[in-house]
């Protein structure tokens, strides 16, 4: 699941782009590394910090998503930055972002 995707493609790799078609994600010419996840169980802001993040593109994956719920992510200087909120429109079970570089 990606984050922002509008479309996603799959030959040899994968390619994921936002809303304004710019591409986020491109494993098809680079490895793609994972460095870990956080669990998300409630709203909040939430931040991991990592300078191998300065080898690469930056980039992050859910492991599931509910309606209704927000999630902001911003990076500067090695760090995101994860502000998850309710619209109110029910609850949701935890779920994982994962995050990386390719």
């Amino acid at each position: 699941y990606a984050a922002c995707a509008a479309r996603v493609v799959v030959m040899q790799g994968i390619q994921v782009w936002d809303s304004s078609n710019k591409l986020v994600l491109d494993s098809s010419y680079r490895t793609t590394s994972i460095f870990g996840s956080i669990s998300i169980s409630s709203t909040g802001t939430f931040t991991v910090s990592d300078d191998r993040f300065s080898k690469g593109t930056p980039f992050y994956l859910m492991d599931d998503f509910y309606n209704g719920i927000t999630l902001v992510a911003v990076f500067s200087n090695n760090t995101y930055t994860f502000t998850l909120k309710n619209a109110g429109l029910g609850t949701y079970a935890p779920f994982k972002i994962y995050y990386g570089i390719f």
